[in-house]
């Protein structure tokens, strides 16, 4: 692409399992996430709590932030609009090679941990109802597309070409500590729709994966869009969708 286009690849390590277990690559454990010290490189571990006794709780919504935008690890953002249960811990930092997982080509390395089942063990999102986690990094870190023309480039167009450009990868983590391969996360509800659906999974479009990226919701924050767009600068936002869902978690 024109403009020196450079890719660049984020990776989330999501938790996804009934029981909160032990680390993630970057993360200590959440029963001594309190009192840890973040690994060389990593930045301070988020250690959440919504009910006041160190536990997040099934129902009550919660929204995590945590990173820098001015270092090219950027920030992330965890939504999770029906609570989590139990402890909640979230971190960003670079990749470090672990627990067999290779970091070649790999800028960013983003993970949470929490049980997102309630207490009679039913999963707390759906496709039609995911949890998310956005990845936000600098225009120095992640430029936009070389050939933008204001008022002729359309949002669908920047918004594909930013997806195909930034890969998201996701590794779900195995009830015995165990990562499965990081797999490059797919377009949520595809690519050729004009607007593109956004906010939920098409597991016809992602092949039957239940994390994505919801292309539509992509954005910068100094764009002004309609059809067309006459401005597309400014910090990009990359959101991850993904639901819990056995066939990752029990191999």
């Amino acid at each position: 692409m024109a403009g020196g286009y450079r890719r660049k690849r984020a990776r989330l390590a999501a938790l996804v399992v009934a029981t909160v277990c032990l680390v993630v690559p970057l993360v200590s454990s959440p029963s001594s996430a309190a009192g840890s010290t973040a690994p060389a490189g990593l930045q301070t571990p988020l250690d959440v709590s919504t009910d006041g006794g160190g536990n997040a709780v099934p129902g009550v919504s919660l929204t995590l932030k945590i990173g820098n935008i001015s270092l090219s690890t950027g920030v992330a953002i965890a939504k999770l609009p029906n609570g989590a249960n139990g402890p909640v811990l979230f971190t960003i930092g670079p990749c470090v090679p672990s627990f067999g997982l290779p970091c070649a080509g790999v800028l960013t390395e983003i993970a949470l941990i929490a049980n997102l089942k309630n207490s009679a063990g039913k999963p707390l999102y759906s496709d039609s109802h995911p949890a998310s986690v956005s990845w936000m990094c600098n225009a120095q870190t992640c430029p936009p597309p070389g050939d933008f023309v204001p008022g002729s480039s359309t949002l669908t167009h920047l918004q594909v070409e930013e997806f195909q450009a930034h890969p998201m990868e996701v590794a779900l983590r195995n009830p015995n500590g165990t990562f499965q391969p990081f797999k490059r996360a797919p377009a949520c509800n595809g690519t050729s729709g004009s607007p593109i659906p956004t906010g939920t999974i098409n597991t016809q479009d992602t092949g039957g994966l239940q994390f994505c990226v919801d292309v539509g919701a992509i954005k910068r924050s100094n764009e002004t869009c309609q059809t067309t767009c006459s401005s597309w600068s400014g910090p990009l936002t990359l959101p991850v969708l993904f639901v819990e869902d056995p066939k990752f978690v029990n191999p």
